[in-house]
């Protein structure tokens, strides 16, 4: 699994997850987007050339008075791996 860091619709950082389940690849790329979201715009978790998750923002620029958009709503997930976004303990 690769952790996918965006920044202006361009990848800025890699973090590789190794060995690592659907959920417990999704669980950890949150939280490092969570704990650093003021640096990136989005994230994403890929298994090889399948992404099995994203989550982005847009940042407000002062004066901008277009509304930010929303996290992705992990539907490819869910649609993938259940509506609990369980991968049954497999590793993808």
């Amino acid at each position: 699994m690769r952790c996918y860091f965006v920044k202006n619709a361009r990848i800025v950082a890699l973090k590789e997850l190794p060995g690592l389940s659907c959920d417990e690849a999704v669980e950890i790329a949150r939280a490092m987007f969570k704990e650093s979201a003021s640096s990136y715009d989005g994230v994403e978790v890929w298994s090889l050339t399948r992404r099995i998750y994203r989550q982005s923002r847009i940042a407000r620029e002062p004066g901008n008075s277009a509304a930010p958009l929303r996290p992705h709503d992990r539907g490819a997930y869910e649609r993938r791996h259940g509506a609990g976004g369980s991968c049954t303990g497999m590793t993808c």
